[in-house]
Formats: structure tokens, sequence, C-alpha cells
């Protein structure tokens, strides 16, 4: 498959260009472009692929493309910039913050654009590609801020990140034979189930920890220590949530032996009891091998959709109990 990366009608030289098969295992096909942007990937499928072009480090384009034989694809660099300030609760610039875009369905981490704000707080991404994106601004002694945006072919200019003073969130957490871990995760989560805020926090002497570097508000979270334990809680923040107790997860070991020696890849997503998405995974996951999944759950009846690369699907139904392996099996 031959290909070209444009800018107007001008090659872009020496990009790096990568494509990921969509719906089967395997990495991703890297190449770099030569004169007049032409490049060339061998040894690819049929299929669909999500294709990624980067200059020094910059995420330039994202496509999601179809081969069919030997296809000529050519990928035009978009002009659209995404810009605008990013400011404190008083309304006053915040330099120096960093600005990360992503694709709102993009899970692979090649999809992420970024800048960084200048002394009037302002930043500009360049050369975005049409899409759904989420913007996150992240800055010293400021709450993280996001918005969700659609981006066309027209530049989408103004855009104001409101960052918060940072407040505490303080517990105590406790495996289930007592023992302090030595580090635990916070990861909090909108209300449609996006994550907005993941924080590593550090026991004291005395087993307190404290977070410091959230948004004030009533959220929905996960809480995982050192040996991957994880549960969900409900966080009051600012606040003292008190001993935490932390029962050990299970395993869930799925078994695809067909997909795995086919190379169709899977995703998935799991419902809790009452059907509800688990925190964290609201939409599928990203395309994934079938051979990688040894999922850690805490107790509890769950529903497994999955979904292969191949049409196929299942819903099946796992219970899970602390400290033991469920396998499930594809049928």
């Amino acid at each position: 498959m031959t290909g070209a990366v444009l800018r107007g009608e001008v090659g872009v030289i020496g990009a790096t260009v990568r494509a990921l098969h969509v719906g089967r295992s395997g990495g991703a096909k890297e190449v770099s472009t030569g004169g007049g942007g032409h490049f060339s990937l061998r040894g690819l499928l049929s299929g669909d692929y999500a294709v990624y072009v980067h200059e020094r480090g910059r995420l330039i384009a994202h496509r999601r493309l179809r081969l069919v034989s030997e296809d000529h694809w050519r990928i035009e660099v978009s002009g659209t910039k995404v810009g605008g300030r990013v400011l404190d609760g008083g309304g006053e610039p915040i330099s120096g913050a960093d600005v990360y875009l992503n694709p709102a369905e993009d899970r692979s981490g090649y999809g992420t654009s970024f800048g960084k704000t200048d002394r009037e707080g302002a930043f500009v991404i360049p050369d975005v590609a049409p899409g759904r994106y989420r913007l996150n601004a992240l800055a010293k002694e400021h709450a993280p801020g996001h918005l969700h945006l659609n981006v066309d072919e027209s530049d989408v200019t103004g855009l104001e990140l409101l960052l918060g003073e940072t407040v505490e969130l303080v517990m105590s957490p406790r495996r289930s034979d007592g023992s302090v871990p030595s580090r635990v995760v916070l990861r909090l989560f909108d209300g449609g189930g996006r994550r907005l805020h993941a924080e590593v926090g550090r026991p004291d002497d005395g087993g307190v920890v404290r977070f410091r570097r959230l948004k004030a508000g009533l959220w929905n979270a996960t809480l995982q220590d050192d040996h991957n334990n994880e549960m969900p809680l409900r966080v009051e923040i600012p606040g003292d949530a008190g001993a935490i107790h932390m029962p050990p997860s299970g395993r869930l070991l799925l078994n695809a032996p067909e997909l795995g020696r086919d190379r169709v890849a899977l995703r998935y997503r799991l419902l809790d009891a009452e059907g509800r998405p688990y925190l964290g995974t609201p939409e599928f996951s990203e395309w994934i091998p079938p051979d990688a999944q040894d999922l850690r759950l805490p107790a509890g009846h769950w529903t497994l959709e999955i979904e292969a690369g191949d049409g196929r699907s299942w819903k099946l139904p796992a219970t899970v109990a602390d400290s033991a392996e469920t396998a499930l099996a594809i049928p």
C-alpha cells in the first residue's frame, strides 16, 4: 500500500505514519514519509485502519481508512486550529499550563495533541483533524479542567478552560488484613463514566493519604492499591473519607483460543449486577489482543459484552469472588 501526506498540495517530508489494523491484534506498522510526502507500508492485510501522522513528535493528522487491495491513501493535513485561554477561578491567565487534545474515541495514545500556554494563558494547537475531542488542561496548584468539543473544517477559537483552586481529600486506606498499602490511585469520573482525573497518593507514617490536586464536588471514584485491588466509592471533596477498607479483588480470566489463533482482536465493556457500565469503561474498550485479558475486579456478579473484530459478539455472565480466579471462555 502506498500513500502521501500533503499540506495543501505540498508533500510533508519526514513525517511518521502509523497504521493500526482495527479488529486485529498486532503492533502498528510504521514508516517515514519521503520526497513529496510519499510513503509505502508493506504487509498490510485488507480491512479498516486507524492511521496517525506525526511531524516532529506532534500529531498532524489521523484518519480511519479502509484498505481493499493495493490502495493509494491521500492523507491531507487539516489547517484547522484549536485555541483559547486557560484561566484561574478569578479570571486571571495561567501561564505554563499543559493542554492536551485527545480524540474522544481514541485509546491508543497515538492521537494526543498538546500545547502550552503563554504569559497571557493563551494556547494554540494546529493541524487538528475533524472529529470529537476532549480538551484537558493541567497546571501546578490548580485543579485540572476539561472541555468536550467538536471540530469541523473551521478554526475553533476563543475557548476558555477555568481551573479552580485545588482542594484536599483525606483518607486512611487499609487492606483486608489491616495492612497499609504503599500507594493508592484515586480516579474520578463524571456522570457518564468518563475518567476526569487520576492521582497517586502515598500514606504517611500514620497511614493517612492526602490527595491535593482535586476539584471540589461529589464524585464517583475508584480506589486501587499497590496489589491491584480496586473498589468503587463515592467521595465528597474537600473532605475526610475516614477509614477505607479495601477487600481483595478477584481475577477474571478471559479465554479466547480461536480468536487468539486467528489474531482477531476484541473489545469489551463491563456491566455490574444492576446493568450499569463499570466506572472507566462506559463505552467499549479499544481493540485489544484476546490473550491479554486478565481483569482485576471487585467481588460480585458481572456481565461482559464482547465484540470481535470479525463481527461476532457475545454477552456472558461471570461471578467474581474475593482473591479467587474465574475463567470465562468465549464459545
